[in-house]
């Protein structure tokens, strides 16, 4: 477990945010990150040099550290994560056979590795389900922090191409518990909720759940730009903790470790089914010239990129930048 006994003598602005943050992630072991997103909140450069060994030009560009709880990546992110599932993915679905699927489960304090993958189990079985004819899509996970209670409110967001589904029995309040999972009344087989109560209580790590929503795309939207923009707006989310908020300095930093603790090397957007080898599965935010960019030198369209990221005028390798954490590599 991580230590968090970090400074509480400074009003708990971003900055002090982020620097405690800094601290609690060089000393769990997670050096390469804090030194990355220290970078990254220095406004650093990334450095890319001309392929051409008699052309000395190195192209400069704004440097990201694609992390998730960092507070200067998410709108870059956000544009990056749009422009891929809307150009590889959601701009080829039909719309008027998209599915917009919300699966929830009860709150937990502890947000960990294992309750992510339990999660993830949860829904590999739902798809194995008669009640899941979806041809494929998009799943993402969203974790929100509420602070009021001090829990996680970990759930998933599915995009799929297929008929439509049945969240529960007919004439019934949202929200019902089927008694007779997969007996109903009124149509032979199971619905969507007492599916997913079942796979949750049978599966361990996470708790049992019955709360889901399915919404058709055609009743939300006119076009897929606008359905890629609907469930862009649940991926995008981390814990907003920098600033806004009532909660300590230590709780806002425990919070915050959590979450990059526990999604820093998951992949938290996938596609499945028919779509599963449209979209890249990672989309970095660094600067890629992809042959695409010449040199304005010589017209060079190869280049190498550097080491390391220029700080404030001066270059800095990444073992140089781990000091800057507050603790140094010896």
């Amino acid at each position: 477990m991580a230590d968090f006994s970090v400074d509480l003598s400074s009003e708990p602005d971003s900055d002090v945010v982020l620097n405690s943050l800094f601290e609690v992630m060089a000393r769990t072991g997670h050096w390469n990150a804090a030194s990355r997103m220290y970078a990254c909140s220095r406004d650093a450069e990334l450095g890319f040099d001309c392929g051409n060994d008699d052309c000395d030009h190195t192209h400069w560009t704004d440097y990201h550290c694609d992390n998730r709880v960092c507070p200067n990546c998410g709108e870059v992110q956000a544009a990056q994560t749009f422009n891929n599932l809307h150009e590889r993915v959601v701009s080829r679905l039909d719309l008027p056979k998209l599915r917009f699927t919300t699966l929830t489960f009860r709150n937990t304090g502890d947000l960990t590795e294992e309750r992510l993958d339990a999660a993830r189990e949860c829904f590999h079985r739902l798809r194995r389900r008669d009640i899941w004819r979806q041809n494929g899509g998009i799943y993402a996970f969203e974790s929100p922090y509420q602070e009021e209670d001090g829990a996680w409110n970990l759930h998933i967001h599915v995009l799929t191409e297929g008929p439509r589904m049945r969240s529960g029995p007919d004439e019934v309040p949202y929200g019902y518990t089927c008694k007779n999972p997969g007996s109903h009344d009124l149509e032979e087989e199971e619905c969507l909720i007492c599916a997913w109560k079942e796979i949750t209580s049978r599966v361990e790590g996470v708790p049992e759940s019955f709360v889901v929503d399915v919404q058709n795309m055609e009743d939300e939207v006119s076009n897929n730009v606008e359905a890629a923009n609907y469930i862009l707006k649940y991926l995008t989310k981390s814990p907003d903790l920098f600033e806004d908020s009532d909660l300590p300095l230590r709780e806002r930093v425990k919070a915050l470790w959590q979450y990059h603790d526990t999604f820093h090397d998951a992949n938290m957007v996938q596609t499945f089914g028919h779509c599963h080898h449209s979209s890249d599965h990672a989309v970095s935010l660094r600067w890629n010239p992809d042959y695409e960019f010449e040199c304005p030198e010589c017209g060079e369209s190869d280049w190498s990129m550097r080491d390391g990221v220029l700080m404030h005028g001066c270059r800095h390798h990444w073992w140089e930048l781990k000091s800057y954490t507050g603790y140094g590599v010896g």
